[in-house]
């Protein structure tokens, strides 16, 4: 599964619905890490924390946490596209282009355009 998301991008192609799986997974975890920031934080001020003085500190540490989170969801992604497209017999790095400005659409059609044969077969 990790060596999907965040293996080579060179090589390797996924099924659509391990592709479909593993992007919603990303996605799952990503909101996870968020609800889990904000559910901290709300422990904290209820236990009688500040978030006055320590708003600061807190904030940062969430934002690098929300940051570190977001560059590995888009490096996950990135890398799922560029199987899938390699499975489909597309060019990788168009794909992958077209699809950091028309994600949605370009990821509905990964989903659906079934796979090579000779890569299916492997």
């Amino acid at each position: 599964m990790f060596n999907d998301m965040f293996g080579s991008f060179s090589s390797g192609a996924i099924g659509r619905l391990r592709f479909v799986g593993l992007t919603l997974l990303l996605g799952f975890g990503f909101v996870l890490v968020g609800m889990a920031l904000g559910a901290g934080a709300g422990i904290f001020e209820n236990a009688g924390g500040d978030p006055e003085t320590a708003g600061a500190g807190l904030g940062m540490v969430a934002l690098l946490i929300m940051l570190v989170a977001g560059v590995a969801v888009i490096v996950g992604q990135l890398n799922l596209v560029a199987k899938r497209a390699r499975d489909i017999g597309w060019p990788v790095l168009p794909t992958v282009v077209i699809y950091l400005f028309f994600s949605f659409i370009v990821w509905f059609i990964l989903a659906l355009v079934p796979g090579q044969q000779s890569a299916q077969s492997a």
